[in-house]
């Protein structure tokens, strides 16, 4: 049991080094195996309050892990150059709808 337990914060405590460096998706696998072993540990001796514990806080790490790689997957899908372009629109539709005397630019006319 405490082999299966000390292999978990092995993985554990990779995945928190991966993860410090940037590196999700590894830092999930660890996190994944951590929980593994962790359960194992946990399903030998249950009235043991600390695998509990740690297999709480080996979920924990994961679920955070898994948010953040969701988030970033998110804002990735969206290149910046869409969202400026997607702001700078909104920004002169405000304009006009607010300042009716000012009149939608005309890049084309500014060509030499």
């Amino acid at each position: 049991v405490d082999a299966r337990s000390s292999i978990g914060g092995i993985h554990n405590n990779l995945g928190m080094m991966l993860e410090s460096q940037g590196e999700l998706t590894a830092a999930a696998e660890q996190f994944a195996l951590a929980i593994r072993h962790q359960t194992a540990a946990f399903d030998r001796a249950r009235s043991v309050v600390r695998l509990r514990q740690f297999l709480n806080t080996h979920h924990a790490n994961l679920a955070r892990v898994l948010a953040e790689l969701e988030r970033f997957s998110a804002t990735a899908s969206e290149s910046p150059a869409s969202r400026d372009d997607d702001a700078y629109e909104s920004f002169v539709a405000d304009l006009l709808a607010n300042y009716p005397e000012i009149r939608r630019p005309n890049y084309a006319s500014d060509s030499p």
